[in-house]
């Protein structure tokens, strides 16, 4: 429901958002739905990206999360 509310009023590409997919990932993957928690990992790093850039700290804590979803 937050994803909702947040892509209503900010839009698909924002921050709230992409924080959101990230949280959201971080519970698929601790309930072992590794590839939905990808998807929403590589959908929340595609807005990090184009919001602040590669070099973000947003960007760089995505990619440590994708890297440890199977541990």
């Amino acid at each position: 429901e937050a994803l909702t509310i947040f892509t209503a009023v900010f839009g698909r590409k924002s921050k709230d958002v992409a924080l959101t997919l990230g949280n959201t990932a971080i519970v698929h993957g601790k309930l072992g739905q590794y590839e939905r928690a990808m998807k929403l990992y590589d959908e929340a790093l595609t807005i990090f990206t184009a919001v602040f850039g590669r070099k973000s700290k947003d960007v760089a804590e995505t990619l440590h999360s994708m890297a440890t979803v199977h541990q």
